[in-house]
């Protein structure tokens, strides 16, 4: 195998490789802050480290799932406000993920909103007509 020798003569190539090699680090930091908060997010298990996992990757709807969830658990009225907007978050970034939309009708439900809790449910319905869940 030979190696080849790229030459770097003129400015033009040379701000061309520097932009090149900035933009591969910066995809790189983004690729490796989405997936390891995503990955945190999956097992956290305190609220902290949810929050910390959304801070990384903050248009992933599982991290907001997961800090709705627990969120959920602690049965705190400002936690509970907390994880509607989490919910509200995560189905807005996966708008068609039934799933979201179903957890979201049943948080609005616990938090008094029964029309936002309905208006969730038909969208859940809509998305999965057919699941048991969101009859």
């Amino acid at each position: 195998m030979t190696i080849k020798k790229i030459e770097l003569n003129s400015n033009a190539r040379r701000i061309v490789l520097a932009a090149a090699a900035i933009l591969t680090i910066a995809a790189a930091v983004l690729i490796v802050r989405w997936s390891f908060g995503s990955t945190i997010s999956a097992n956290a298990s305190d609220i902290e480290i949810a929050d910390f996992a959304v801070d990384l990757a903050p248009g992933d709807p599982q991290t907001h799932y997961a800090a709705a969830v627990l969120r959920e658990r602690t049965f705190e009225p400002d936690d509970a406000q907390a994880a509607v907007g989490e919910l509200e978050k995560a189905a807005a970034l996966s708008p068609n993920n039934y799933l979201l939309w179903l957890a979201l009708a049943k948080a609005l439900e616990a938090s008094g909103d029964r029309n936002g809790a309905e208006a969730a449910l038909r969208r859940a319905k809509d998305l999965a007509p057919n699941y048991s869940g969101v009859r």
